[in-house]
């Protein structure tokens, strides 16, 4: 495996926390593949401190968006996912749905190690692209529906930078909607402390959005859905979580801390 740093390092934050969440809770969220890439992954790149409710945040975010994955497929048929900065994720084999090609795109760096780990197939197809070099869009079949997912990915970039991308986006890509996690301005100090801890001290959180309409209306998209993360792993998980990851939890659903946006680019 190579050395990362800045960014691309993050990318073995969510996969310890679905490690994690896998072995003690699988009854919320099992992620079989991560479990069986876990002994080719050097053990230093995994000893990321993160508590409970850390772990918990990250996994949420995946818990969340397989579901409105499976909700665009079964709506859809044959349609193109796009994963941005897919560092590691596991989607794919999460999903398991042949109708759906999967298109994971990251840096080429990143790349490189993803398929020395998890390879490559017809049906996942591996991009070496910064999402800001939209030569990537020439991969895709235009003539299919795309959702694009985006995984603790914008939240690195300025507003104005990821505005301007989905903006750049839905004139590349006809009936394309846009999913990602994002959170608001009160909580950039709390994340930033968290990524500083886990040794990222490059990688500085910029991106949040206070109101969604307003930045939906900006980027010249329908606003479909918006909601807090913990909702439902509250209704699932009724045993093993510590008092302070309750607090927290029902904190950040509360205060809308935190929250998955999805969009149709017009």
């Amino acid at each position: 495996m190579s050395n990362f740093s800045g960014v691309a390092k993050t990318l073995f934050i969510p996969l310890t926390a679905r490690i994690y969440v896998s072995k003690r809770f699988p009854n919320y969220f099992y992620d079989e593949k991560c479990l069986e890439i876990e002994k080719l992954i050097p053990k230093e790149l995994l000893d990321i401190k993160s508590n409970q409710y850390q772990n918990f945040a990250n996994v949420s975010c995946f818990f969340n968006m397989d579901k409105i994955v499976r909700d665009f497929i079964e709506n859809n048929g044959e349609c193109n996912i796009v994963n941005l900065g897919c560092g590691l994720e596991t989607n794919y084999y999460r999903i398991k749905d042949d109708r759906a090609t999967f298109y994971e795109l990251d840096l080429p760096e990143v790349i490189e190690n993803r398929r020395k780990v998890l390879g490559e197939t017809s049906k996942d197809i591996c991009l070496p692209y910064s999402m800001f070099d939209l030569k990537w869009c020439s991969h895709l079949d235009k003539n299919k529906p795309t959702l694009i997912t985006a995984r603790g990915v914008f939240e690195y970039f300025e507003v104005d930078e990821i505005v301007e991308l989905l903006k750049q986006l839905s004139k590349e890509i006809t009936n394309a909607e846009v999913v990602f996690d994002s959170p608001n301005s009160k909580a950039l100090g709390y994340t930033n402390r968290y990524v500083k801890k886990t040794g990222n001290v490059d990688a500085r959180i910029k991106f949040f959005i206070d109101d969604d309409n307003e930045f939906a209306n900006n980027v010249n998209a329908e606003l479909l859905s918006s909601s807090t993360f913990f909702k439902e792993t509250r209704r699932v998980v009724k045993k093993g979580l510590s008092l302070y990851t309750k607090i927290a939890m029902r904190v950040v659903d509360k205060n809308k801390l935190g929250k998955i946006i999805r969009l149709r680019l017009l």
